[in-house]
Protein backbone atom coordinates (compact mmCIF):
# COMPACT_ATOMS: atom_id res chain seq x y z
CA UNK A 1 0.00 0.00 0.00
CA UNK A 2 3.00 2.52 0.19
CA UNK A 3 2.78 2.19 -3.46
CA UNK A 4 -0.16 3.42 -3.59
CA UNK A 5 0.54 6.42 -0.88
CA UNK A 6 3.11 7.07 -3.30
CA UNK A 7 1.21 7.47 -5.94
CA UNK A 8 -1.01 9.86 -5.20
CA UNK A 9 1.22 11.93 -2.92
CA UNK A 10 4.13 14.07 -2.82
CA UNK A 11 6.84 10.40 -2.20
CA UNK A 12 5.88 9.88 -5.42
CA UNK A 13 7.36 13.04 -7.04
CA UNK A 14 5.48 14.80 -9.68
CA UNK A 15 3.61 13.03 -12.50
CA UNK A 16 2.11 13.55 -15.57
CA UNK A 17 -0.70 11.02 -14.63
CA UNK A 18 -1.50 11.21 -10.83
CA UNK A 19 -3.38 8.56 -9.86
CA UNK A 20 -7.18 9.62 -9.03
CA UNK A 21 -8.66 8.89 -5.67
CA UNK A 22 -12.65 8.36 -6.34
CA UNK A 23 -14.52 8.48 -2.66
CA UNK A 24 -18.07 7.87 -1.94
CA UNK A 25 -19.78 10.78 -0.84
CA UNK A 26 -22.20 10.30 2.51
CA UNK A 27 -23.25 13.27 5.55
CA UNK A 28 -19.91 12.76 6.79
CA UNK A 29 -16.84 14.85 5.57
CA UNK A 30 -14.00 14.38 8.13
CA UNK A 31 -12.90 10.91 7.54
CA UNK A 32 -12.74 11.72 3.70
CA UNK A 33 -10.98 15.04 3.70
CA UNK A 34 -8.65 13.15 6.41
CA UNK A 35 -8.17 9.48 4.17
CA UNK A 36 -7.18 12.52 1.33
CA UNK A 37 -4.87 14.19 3.23
CA UNK A 38 -3.05 11.40 4.62
CA UNK A 39 -2.58 9.22 1.48
CA UNK A 40 -1.84 12.74 -0.67
CA UNK A 41 -4.40 12.71 -2.94
CA UNK A 42 -3.53 15.37 -5.81
CA UNK A 43 -6.58 14.17 -8.32
CA UNK A 44 -10.20 13.83 -6.97
CA UNK A 45 -13.68 12.63 -7.66
CA UNK A 46 -16.65 12.91 -5.62
CA UNK A 47 -19.61 10.45 -5.93
CA UNK A 48 -22.40 11.41 -4.93
CA UNK A 49 -25.97 10.64 -4.48
CA UNK A 50 -29.13 13.31 -5.16
CA UNK A 51 -28.69 14.17 -1.48
CA UNK A 52 -25.05 14.74 -1.12
CA UNK A 53 -23.66 17.13 -3.74
CA UNK A 54 -23.36 19.86 -1.02
CA UNK A 55 -21.56 17.86 1.13
CA UNK A 56 -19.01 16.77 -2.26
CA UNK A 57 -19.09 20.86 -2.86
CA UNK A 58 -17.52 21.84 0.40
CA UNK A 59 -14.95 18.98 0.66
CA UNK A 60 -14.22 20.37 -3.21
CA UNK A 61 -13.59 23.69 -2.29
CA UNK A 62 -11.44 22.50 0.83
CA UNK A 63 -9.14 20.47 -1.18
CA UNK A 64 -8.53 22.83 -3.85
CA UNK A 65 -7.55 25.03 -1.15
CA UNK A 66 -4.70 22.18 -0.70
CA UNK A 67 -3.94 21.98 -4.22
CA UNK A 68 -5.94 18.99 -5.29
CA UNK A 69 -7.23 18.54 -8.79
CA UNK A 70 -10.96 17.97 -7.74
CA UNK A 71 -13.32 17.15 -11.18
CA UNK A 72 -16.86 17.45 -11.19
CA UNK A 73 -18.96 14.85 -8.68
CA UNK A 74 -20.78 11.95 -10.32
CA UNK A 75 -23.83 10.88 -9.34
CA UNK A 76 -25.25 7.49 -8.67
CA UNK A 77 -27.95 5.41 -8.00
CA UNK A 78 -28.01 5.62 -3.85
CA UNK A 79 -30.14 2.67 -3.39
CA UNK A 80 -30.47 0.82 -6.59
CA UNK A 81 -27.62 -1.71 -6.73
CA UNK A 82 -27.74 -3.00 -10.97
CA UNK A 83 -27.82 0.99 -11.40
CA UNK A 84 -24.96 2.47 -9.14
CA UNK A 85 -23.27 -0.82 -10.63
CA UNK A 86 -23.23 -0.31 -14.00
CA UNK A 87 -22.32 4.12 -13.24
CA UNK A 88 -19.86 3.00 -11.41
CA UNK A 89 -18.30 0.74 -14.66
CA UNK A 90 -18.53 3.50 -16.67
CA UNK A 91 -16.78 6.13 -14.54
CA UNK A 92 -14.07 3.69 -13.03
CA UNK A 93 -13.10 2.13 -16.65
CA UNK A 94 -12.72 6.29 -17.77
CA UNK A 95 -10.15 6.98 -14.93
CA UNK A 96 -8.49 3.88 -15.34
CA UNK A 97 -7.83 4.83 -18.94
CA UNK A 98 -6.62 7.82 -17.43
CA UNK A 99 -4.26 6.40 -14.77
CA UNK A 100 -4.10 4.64 -11.76
CA UNK A 101 -7.27 5.01 -9.70
CA UNK A 102 -7.70 4.02 -5.50
CA UNK A 103 -11.68 4.06 -4.37
CA UNK A 104 -12.57 5.70 -0.98
CA UNK A 105 -15.47 3.44 0.38
CA UNK A 106 -15.73 4.91 3.60
CA UNK A 107 -19.04 7.46 2.39
CA UNK A 108 -22.04 6.81 0.50
CA UNK A 109 -24.52 4.48 1.25
CA UNK A 110 -24.23 0.77 1.63
CA UNK A 111 -25.38 -0.07 -2.24
CA UNK A 112 -23.40 2.72 -3.22
CA UNK A 113 -20.25 0.87 -0.94
CA UNK A 114 -20.90 -2.36 -2.58
CA UNK A 115 -21.60 -1.30 -5.86
CA UNK A 116 -18.21 0.35 -6.03
CA UNK A 117 -16.07 -2.73 -4.42
CA UNK A 118 -18.13 -5.28 -6.79
CA UNK A 119 -16.42 -2.97 -9.89
CA UNK A 120 -12.96 -2.74 -7.92
CA UNK A 121 -12.23 -5.64 -6.61
CA UNK A 122 -9.62 -7.37 -7.45
CA UNK A 123 -7.59 -4.95 -9.71
CA UNK A 124 -8.54 -1.38 -8.52
CA UNK A 125 -7.49 -0.71 -4.83
CA UNK A 126 -9.72 0.52 -2.17
CA UNK A 127 -9.54 1.72 1.45
CA UNK A 128 -12.21 2.20 4.59
CA UNK A 129 -11.53 4.75 7.08
CA UNK A 130 -12.48 3.29 10.06
CA UNK A 131 -13.86 6.00 12.34
CA UNK A 132 -13.66 4.83 15.88
CA UNK A 133 -10.33 3.36 15.68
CA UNK A 134 -8.54 5.95 13.85
CA UNK A 135 -7.29 3.93 11.05
CA UNK A 136 -7.08 3.06 7.52
CA UNK A 137 -8.08 -0.32 5.97
CA UNK A 138 -6.71 -1.05 2.63
CA UNK A 139 -8.32 -3.67 0.60
CA UNK A 140 -6.03 -4.55 -2.61
CA UNK A 141 -6.05 -7.82 -4.67
CA UNK A 142 -7.54 -9.81 -2.06
CA UNK A 143 -5.17 -8.85 0.86
CA UNK A 144 -6.41 -6.55 4.22
CA UNK A 145 -3.94 -4.13 5.68
CA UNK A 146 -4.18 -1.20 7.81
CA UNK A 147 -2.58 1.91 9.41
CA UNK A 148 -3.22 4.50 12.29
CA UNK A 149 -4.92 7.64 10.21
CA UNK A 150 -2.79 10.15 11.92
CA UNK A 151 -3.46 13.93 9.82
CA UNK A 152 -2.88 17.30 11.48
CA UNK A 153 -5.98 19.01 10.17
CA UNK A 154 -6.59 22.74 11.30
CA UNK A 155 -9.59 24.43 12.86
CA UNK A 156 -9.86 26.54 9.36
CA UNK A 157 -9.82 23.55 7.17
CA UNK A 158 -12.36 21.67 9.71
CA UNK A 159 -14.23 24.58 9.25
CA UNK A 160 -14.01 25.13 5.96
CA UNK A 161 -15.51 21.28 5.18
CA UNK A 162 -18.18 22.17 6.96
CA UNK A 163 -18.86 25.33 5.35
CA UNK A 164 -17.96 28.00 8.54
CA UNK A 165 -15.44 29.97 8.25
CA UNK A 166 -13.28 32.01 11.05
CA UNK A 167 -14.06 35.56 11.63
CA UNK A 168 -11.81 36.25 14.86
CA UNK A 169 -9.83 34.75 17.32
CA UNK A 170 -8.26 36.76 20.88
CA UNK A 171 -5.56 36.38 22.09
CA UNK A 172 -5.09 37.15 26.21
CA UNK A 173 -2.49 38.68 27.35
CA UNK A 174 0.39 36.89 29.51
CA UNK A 175 -0.95 38.73 32.94
CA UNK A 176 -4.22 37.33 32.22
CA UNK A 177 -2.90 33.43 31.62
CA UNK A 178 -0.80 33.72 34.74
CA UNK A 179 -3.83 34.54 36.78
CA UNK A 180 -6.23 32.39 35.09
CA UNK A 181 -3.39 29.22 35.91
CA UNK A 182 -3.37 30.68 39.60
CA UNK A 183 -7.29 30.48 39.44
CA UNK A 184 -7.64 27.61 37.49
CA UNK A 185 -4.95 25.09 39.13
CA UNK A 186 -6.29 25.74 43.00
CA UNK A 187 -10.48 26.53 41.94
CA UNK A 188 -11.60 24.03 44.76
CA UNK A 189 -9.66 25.72 47.40
CA UNK A 190 -10.40 29.15 45.98
CA UNK A 191 -14.38 28.41 45.52
CA UNK A 192 -15.69 31.21 47.77
CA UNK A 193 -13.20 33.91 45.61
CA UNK A 194 -14.46 32.60 42.32
CA UNK A 195 -18.13 32.94 43.48
CA UNK A 196 -17.32 36.57 45.54
CA UNK A 197 -15.64 37.83 42.04
CA UNK A 198 -18.76 37.92 40.39
CA UNK A 199 -20.37 40.60 42.86
CA UNK A 200 -18.47 43.23 40.36
CA UNK A 201 -20.88 42.55 37.69
CA UNK A 202 -23.44 44.16 39.82
CA UNK A 203 -22.10 47.68 38.64
CA UNK A 204 -19.80 50.35 39.69
CA UNK A 205 -20.16 50.92 43.65
CA UNK A 206 -20.21 46.67 43.85
CA UNK A 207 -17.50 45.41 46.68
CA UNK A 208 -17.35 41.63 47.64
CA UNK A 209 -16.41 39.53 50.94
CA UNK A 210 -15.57 36.02 51.78
CA UNK A 211 -16.53 35.77 55.45
CA UNK A 212 -14.02 33.05 55.87
CA UNK A 213 -11.20 32.73 53.92
CA UNK A 214 -8.89 29.99 52.87
CA UNK A 215 -5.39 30.83 53.08
CA UNK A 216 -4.90 30.21 49.24
CA UNK A 217 -7.99 32.84 49.35
CA UNK A 218 -5.98 35.46 51.28
CA UNK A 219 -2.67 35.20 49.41
CA UNK A 220 -4.49 36.03 45.35
CA UNK A 221 -6.61 38.80 47.37
CA UNK A 222 -3.41 40.07 48.05
CA UNK A 223 -1.72 39.43 45.09
CA UNK A 224 -4.21 41.08 43.07
CA UNK A 225 -4.22 44.26 45.25
CA UNK A 226 -0.88 44.06 44.67
CA UNK A 227 -1.03 44.22 41.23
CA UNK A 228 -3.67 47.10 41.82
CA UNK A 229 -6.65 44.99 40.50
CA UNK A 230 -8.67 44.79 43.76
CA UNK A 231 -8.63 47.18 46.94
CA UNK A 232 -9.21 45.73 50.12
CA UNK A 233 -11.09 46.91 53.28
CA UNK A 234 -8.78 47.79 56.59
CA UNK A 235 -9.60 45.55 58.94
CA UNK A 236 -8.25 42.44 60.71
CA UNK A 237 -9.75 38.73 60.82
CA UNK A 238 -12.88 37.75 58.75
CA UNK A 239 -14.98 38.68 57.18
CA UNK A 240 -12.07 39.86 53.96
CA UNK A 241 -13.69 42.77 52.07
CA UNK A 242 -12.43 44.06 48.65
CA UNK A 243 -13.47 46.81 45.94
CA UNK A 244 -12.38 46.55 42.40
CA UNK A 245 -9.73 49.00 41.77
CA UNK A 246 -9.07 48.53 38.04
CA UNK A 247 -12.29 48.37 35.88
CA UNK A 248 -10.75 46.89 32.92
CA UNK A 249 -10.42 43.57 35.18
CA UNK A 250 -14.28 43.45 35.83
CA UNK A 251 -14.62 41.13 32.74
CA UNK A 252 -11.86 38.53 33.32
CA UNK A 253 -12.38 38.44 37.32
CA UNK A 254 -16.51 37.94 36.54
CA UNK A 255 -15.92 35.01 34.58
CA UNK A 256 -13.27 35.49 31.62
CA UNK A 257 -10.45 33.99 33.48
CA UNK A 258 -12.22 30.40 33.36
CA UNK A 259 -12.19 30.70 29.45
CA UNK A 260 -8.57 31.95 29.77
CA UNK A 261 -7.82 29.07 31.97
CA UNK A 262 -9.15 26.50 29.62
CA UNK A 263 -7.27 27.87 26.92
CA UNK A 264 -3.80 27.86 28.62
CA UNK A 265 -4.73 24.33 30.03
CA UNK A 266 -5.00 22.93 26.85
CA UNK A 267 -2.13 24.57 24.93
CA UNK A 268 0.14 23.71 27.21
CA UNK A 269 -0.80 19.94 27.48
CA UNK A 270 0.71 19.99 23.90
CA UNK A 271 -2.09 17.03 22.91
CA UNK A 272 -3.55 19.02 20.78
CA UNK A 273 -2.85 20.52 16.87
CA UNK A 274 -3.85 23.97 17.48
CA UNK A 275 -5.73 25.94 20.37
CA UNK A 276 -8.04 28.90 19.70
CA UNK A 277 -9.75 31.37 22.33
CA UNK A 278 -12.48 33.38 21.64
CA UNK A 279 -13.38 31.53 17.99
CA UNK A 280 -15.87 33.65 16.17
CA UNK A 281 -17.22 31.28 13.21
CA UNK A 282 -19.68 32.25 9.97
CA UNK A 283 -21.08 29.87 7.65
CA UNK A 284 -20.22 30.87 4.56
CA UNK A 285 -23.88 31.85 3.23
CA UNK A 286 -23.63 34.31 6.29
CA UNK A 287 -26.69 32.61 8.20
CA UNK A 288 -25.33 31.53 11.34
CA UNK A 289 -22.70 32.80 13.39
CA UNK A 290 -21.38 31.70 16.35
CA UNK A 291 -18.63 32.53 19.39
CA UNK A 292 -17.02 29.62 21.11
CA UNK A 293 -15.17 30.26 24.23
CA UNK A 294 -12.43 28.09 23.60
CA UNK A 295 -11.71 25.39 20.22
CA UNK A 296 -9.11 22.70 19.94
CA UNK A 297 -8.50 20.32 17.23
CA UNK A 298 -6.37 17.09 17.37
CA UNK A 299 -6.17 14.25 14.58
CA UNK A 300 -9.46 15.83 13.31
CA UNK A 301 -11.21 15.46 15.92
CA UNK A 302 -12.70 18.92 17.08
CA UNK A 303 -13.88 20.05 20.74
CA UNK A 304 -15.23 22.79 21.15
CA UNK A 305 -16.06 24.97 24.70
CA UNK A 306 -18.26 26.94 26.59
CA UNK A 307 -17.20 28.59 30.19
CA UNK A 308 -19.39 28.81 32.49
CA UNK A 309 -18.78 30.38 36.20
CA UNK A 310 -21.15 32.12 39.43
CA UNK A 311 -22.20 30.78 42.50
CA UNK A 312 -23.64 27.45 40.98
CA UNK A 313 -25.44 26.49 37.76
CA UNK A 314 -28.80 26.55 39.13
CA UNK A 315 -28.33 30.53 39.65
CA UNK A 316 -27.82 30.41 36.08
CA UNK A 317 -29.28 28.00 34.95
CA UNK A 318 -30.64 30.40 31.65
CA UNK A 319 -27.25 30.83 30.54
CA UNK A 320 -26.23 27.27 31.00
CA UNK A 321 -29.02 26.09 28.80
CA UNK A 322 -28.52 28.72 25.98
CA UNK A 323 -25.02 27.69 26.00
CA UNK A 324 -25.94 23.79 25.72
CA UNK A 325 -28.11 25.02 23.11
CA UNK A 326 -25.71 26.91 21.06
CA UNK A 327 -23.54 23.90 21.51
CA UNK A 328 -25.66 21.64 20.65
CA UNK A 329 -26.89 23.27 17.72
CA UNK A 330 -23.86 24.21 15.75
CA UNK A 331 -21.85 20.69 16.51
CA UNK A 332 -24.98 18.47 15.32
CA UNK A 333 -23.67 15.80 12.93
CA UNK A 334 -25.25 17.60 9.75
CA UNK A 335 -23.14 21.30 10.73
CA UNK A 336 -19.99 20.01 11.93
CA UNK A 337 -20.03 16.04 12.09
CA UNK A 338 -19.08 12.86 14.35
CA UNK A 339 -15.97 14.32 14.87
CA UNK A 340 -16.76 16.66 17.10
CA UNK A 341 -17.68 17.00 20.73
CA UNK A 342 -18.85 19.85 23.21
CA UNK A 343 -17.76 20.38 26.47
CA UNK A 344 -19.64 22.72 29.00
CA UNK A 345 -16.53 23.79 31.77
CA UNK A 346 -17.84 25.17 34.50
CA UNK A 347 -16.12 26.67 38.28
CA UNK A 348 -19.89 26.39 40.14
CA UNK A 349 -19.78 24.19 43.09
CA UNK A 350 -23.38 23.26 42.73
CA UNK A 351 -25.11 21.84 39.37
CA UNK A 352 -28.87 21.20 39.14
CA UNK A 353 -29.70 17.42 37.98
CA UNK A 354 -31.39 19.40 34.89
CA UNK A 355 -28.44 20.82 33.77
CA UNK A 356 -26.86 17.01 34.27
CA UNK A 357 -30.18 15.44 32.30
CA UNK A 358 -29.66 18.41 29.87
CA UNK A 359 -25.86 17.96 29.17
CA UNK A 360 -26.61 14.33 29.24
CA UNK A 361 -29.50 14.24 26.63
CA UNK A 362 -27.71 16.53 24.28
CA UNK A 363 -24.30 14.52 24.44
CA UNK A 364 -22.23 17.44 25.98
CA UNK A 365 -19.89 16.95 28.08
CA UNK A 366 -19.83 18.35 31.78
CA UNK A 367 -15.93 19.54 33.24
CA UNK A 368 -16.93 20.48 37.15
CA UNK A 369 -15.28 22.80 39.34
CA UNK A 370 -13.09 19.78 40.66
CA UNK A 371 -11.92 18.84 37.09
CA UNK A 372 -10.46 22.06 36.99
CA UNK A 373 -7.23 20.97 38.37
CA UNK A 374 -6.58 18.67 35.79
CA UNK A 375 -8.53 19.95 32.78
CA UNK A 376 -6.21 18.53 30.18
CA UNK A 377 -6.49 14.92 31.36
CA UNK A 378 -9.84 14.62 31.91
CA UNK A 379 -10.90 16.03 28.44
CA UNK A 380 -9.04 13.32 27.13
CA UNK A 381 -10.46 11.00 29.37
CA UNK A 382 -13.99 11.90 28.57
CA UNK A 383 -12.47 11.31 24.69
CA UNK A 384 -11.37 8.37 24.85
CA UNK A 385 -14.49 6.84 26.80
CA UNK A 386 -16.66 8.42 23.83
CA UNK A 387 -14.49 6.23 21.03
CA UNK A 388 -15.04 3.31 23.17
CA UNK A 389 -18.75 3.39 23.47
CA UNK A 390 -18.55 3.97 19.94
CA UNK A 391 -16.61 0.66 19.35
CA UNK A 392 -18.91 -0.95 22.04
Amino acid sequence: MGELMAEGGSAGGARSRPTTHVALIGEQRMPIYMAEKALGARRFLAVVSGRTRSVADRLNMALRGEGVDCLDPVEVSAYDLPAATEALRRVLAQLRSEGQVVVNLTGGTKIMALAAYLVAAPEIPCCYVSTETKELLFLEKGRVSKAPLRVKVSLREYLAVHGFKIVKTKEPSEDQKELARAFGRQAAEIASLLESLHEFSKGEGATARIQCPTPQEEVLVRQLEERNILCVEAGKGPPLRFGLADRSWQTFLCGGWLEVYTFEALREAGRWDEVSCGLVVRAGNGSIENEFDVAAIRNGQLCLFSCKSGRNLLEVADKARRAMEELGFISRRERLGTYCESFLVTASRNVEDAIRSRAQEWGIHLILLSDLPQLANVVVERLEATRKRGES
